[in-house]
């Protein structure tokens, strides 16, 4: 997905912005809380980064629904949110 890509772009950027988004934000003319949303993405587990960078993901997860786990920060817990446990491995 698109979004990951960008949410992993911006994080090695927040390095140039002293680490604040909305610095980020600023010198890139979109909103703070966009690059928030995104960033939440880096913190899914390998395992759901994998399947959605395959396109291997149920095509009903959506980005909300990925953003979402990700506040989860426990990887089993966002197996179990996005039901990956109940498919075959």
């Amino acid at each position: 997905m698109q979004a990951i890509g960008q949410a992993y772009h911006w994080l090695e950027q927040l390095g140039d912005f002293d680490d604040s988004p909305s610095k980020l934000a600023k010198s890139l003319g979109i909103s703070n809380g966009l690059i928030r949303k995104h960033l939440k993405l880096t913190q899914l587990s390998p395992r759901i980064l994998h399947m959605a960078l395959a396109g291997k993901l149920p095509p009903s997860i959506t980005l909300a629904d990925l953003r979402q786990t990700a506040s989860l920060l426990d990887w089993q817990k966002q197996a179990v949110y996005l039901r990956l446990d109940q498919l075959p491995a």
